[in-house]
């Protein structure tokens, strides 16, 4: 933990490489003290500036203390390694519910290692994965008249992926083709009322541009 005090006590390089973070995090901070927590290398893992109540203080460091880029116990270790196996087994298979799984395992175990790196492989590839279905749904949706295969992914997301944004997304993505394939059937003005009113509901989704017409 460093507490950016005005005590010139360590090494230049040090002082300079201090200076850089706080000056960089708490730029226009309006009060004291200055608190980051970074690793030996300076990387950034959490830091404030001004009060703190000792409830917020006890959450600063629960966060710290689960930060991946802090090493794990051995015993954690251990435990996230068979986690990234696993994790990593299911994404060949596309199994996204258990690389879900493994990771809402792996959440209370604190520190960084390589199977903790395996698991965010895993869960990264899920998340893409999900994000590449929400555009190809909207692409289907445009140009086929066969939604089916988009549609069942979407279920499954909203299925695999519960308690994730990526669940709410696809939720709302059914009822947005949905709306869309009504509205489609609409001609003239109604068309492009019920277009315009759908556009506003879903702006700055992943659905929006069903309604850009």
């Amino acid at each position: 933990m460093a507490v950016g005090l005005g005590a010139h006590c360590d090494p230049p390089k040090v002082e300079q490489r201090l200076l850089e973070t706080f000056t960089e995090k708490f730029d226009g901070a309006p009060s004291l003290p200055f608190v980051a927590w970074v690793t030996p290398d300076f990387e950034w893992i959490h830091g404030f500036a001004g009060g703190r109540t000792v409830k917020e203080f006890e959450a600063d460091l629960d966060l710290v203390e689960r930060s991946p880029l802090l090493p794990a116990s051995q015993k954690d270790a251990d435990r996230l390694s068979e986690l990234g196996r696993v994790a990593r087994d299911a994404a060949e298979e596309k199994s996204w519910a258990d690389v879900l799984k493994q990771a809402r395992s792996a959440a209370e175990i604190r520190g960084g290692c390589p199977g903790r790196v395996m698991l965010d492989t895993a869960v990264a590839k899920a998340r893409s994965w999900a994000a590449g279905e929400f555009y190809v749904a909207v692409e289907r949706a445009l140009t086929e008249d066969d939604l089916k295969p988009s549609l069942d992914a979407l279920r499954a997301i909203k299925r695999d992926f519960k308690g994730d944004p990526e669940a709410e997304t696809a939720a709302r993505g059914l009822k947005a083709i949905d709306l869309y394939r009504r509205n489609a059937r609409l001609s003239g003005e109604k068309r492009t009322a019920a277009m315009e009113k759908a556009r506003t509901a879903y702006a700055d989704t992943e659905w929006e541009a069903l309604f850009a017409e």
